[in-house]
């Protein structure tokens, strides 16, 4: 629900929802959840913090979490061109493409 509201630019109820979502997640001690709150907080209020996006992928990845990382890289990439940073567009399409490849090549599957 957090990305939907940073996507539909309603940042009031994102944030609200980053804060109960980032202190649920550090209570259960969930890493992947953790990288994925700051990701957002990376992406949506730090204007594109590229260091924390990276660490976030690095997380999923290690967690072989290749459809998560997916998707996060496209709409990262989308978020890039939408507002004019074409250049970070590009190498998160990359990123996006390299995780496309990993769960073609039977890395992981797509849930069903």
């Amino acid at each position: 629900m957090t990305q939907i509201y940073f996507k539909m630019k309603d940042i009031n109820k994102a944030l609200i929802l980053y804060k109960k979502g980032i202190e649920k997640a550090r209570a259960f001690n969930d890493d992947v959840l953790i990288a994925e709150f700051n990701y957002l907080k990376a992406l949506y209020i730090d204007s594109i913090d590229k260091r924390t996006v990276f660490q976030t992928f690095s997380v999923l990845k290690d967690n072989v979490m290749y459809p998560d990382l997916e998707e996060l890289a496209l709409d990262t990439a989308n978020y890039c061109k939408e507002i004019g940073q074409f250049e970070n567009s590009t190498t998160f399409f990359d990123v996006m493409v390299d995780a496309r490849i990993q769960i073609q090549r039977g890395e992981c599957l797509y849930e069903i």
